[in-house]
């Protein structure tokens, strides 16, 4: 039977590994990057052998995280990439809060999983697991278990804090989303006390999540406005892009994960959410954000979930146009529209 850990005993459970896969989420965001390399670094200086892994390779603009470790830095996170040492290594997983999110890693390390460390409201737990829901990022979840694990009454390590600070900071839109509360704030200034700007500057972390854009990723944004739909007098914001015009331009994953930002912006906008056709499939993978509205409800009329004003799930529809009608009929009813 799976256990409701307490912040102690999950302690305890990483401080007792000897080796471990650190599992995290398919298409990974700053969050889940963040608290996965900080947790292997924390633990690596315990003298525990330590692996990251993910169904997706690291988007190139967070791949400064890892690199703060030097030469030591891990090359990739995909499977076949896993060093052989690791083949029956116990498995913990960060910000992935349903199997659907380990994609397809799931077959092969879920059942390995001994703990799950997650903060979202709506999910499905495959493993013992420490979940607090009103956290804003997995990165304020390990902030106090991480500080638990010190070796003695020293500080942070640096680059653990850099970390982490980098994940609250990505979750949290550079801490102006509602979900930053007072205790995100206090987070996130034990983190600068910890002084990790001797490795990388706060302004530099920020500067790097939210103020750098590829030409890639700019054209991906210009799709998002060009495909822009509105609904319920402006209260709904919906952008799609289908295979073709993801091949057609060029997108990468990576390109596209910012289109979502250039439309919930808009005036009056209660609602925005992308759609995006997963290959050549009647498949449309949904990003939803909400200034007030609970779209976990919507996602999860989909079998998806996630926060109360950001979530995820996918439709099935053979058209785009297809796809927005069955989510707008949704999302009307969410707004009372």
């Amino acid at each position: 039977m799976m256990q409701t850990l307490t912040l102690e005993q999950t302690a305890d459970r990483l401080a007792g590994l000897e080796q471990v896969l650190i599992l995290f989420h398919a298409r990974p965001d700053g969050d889940a990057v963040g608290s996965a390399f900080a947790l292997r670094r924390a633990l690596t200086l315990r003298g525990c052998d330590a692996w990251c892994v993910c169904p997706h390779e690291l988007p190139n603009r967070l791949r400064f995280l890892v690199e703060l470790d030097g030469e030591d830095a891990q090359n990739s996170v995909l499977a076949d990439a896993i060093p052989e040492r690791f083949t029956d290594a116990p498995v913990v997983s960060v910000d992935t809060a349903a199997p659907g999110q380990a994609g397809d890693l799931a077959e092969q390390l879920l059942p390995r999983c001994v703990l799950m460390i997650d903060h979202h409201a709506s999910g499905t737990p495959y493993a013992d697991s420490y979940i607090r829901p009103e956290a804003a990022a997995a990165g304020e979840v390990l902030y106090p278990i991480l500080m638990r694990l010190r070796e003695g009454d020293g500080p942070l390590d640096p680059i653990v804090a850099a970390r982490l600070f980098a994940a609250i900071a990505s979750d949290t839109g550079c801490f102006k989303f509602s979900n930053a509360g007072a205790a995100t704030h206090r987070a996130a200034a034990d983190l600068l006390d910890a002084g990790f700007a001797s490795v990388i500057e706060p302004a530099e972390i920020t500067r790097r999540l939210f103020d750098t854009k590829t030409p890639g990723v700019l054209r991906g944004e210009q799709t998002a406005l060009r495909n822009l739909r509105l609904f319920a007098d402006g209260r709904i914001a919906v952008t799609t892009l289908s295979h073709a015009e993801r091949e057609a331009e060029g997108l990468r994953p990576e390109d596209t994960e910012t289109m979502i930002e250039a439309i919930r912006v808009l005036a009056g906008c209660e609602i925005a959410a992308t759609m995006k056709q997963a290959d050549d499939t009647p498949l449309w993978r949904v990003s939803l954000r909400s200034t007030g509205p609970n779209v976990a409800e919507v996602a999860a009329q989909f079998g998806g979930g996630g926060h109360h004003r950001a979530a995820g799930c996918a439709v099935e529809a053979e058209t785009a146009d297809a796809a927005v009608a069955a989510l707008v009929e949704k999302l009307q009813a969410a707004l009372g529209a």
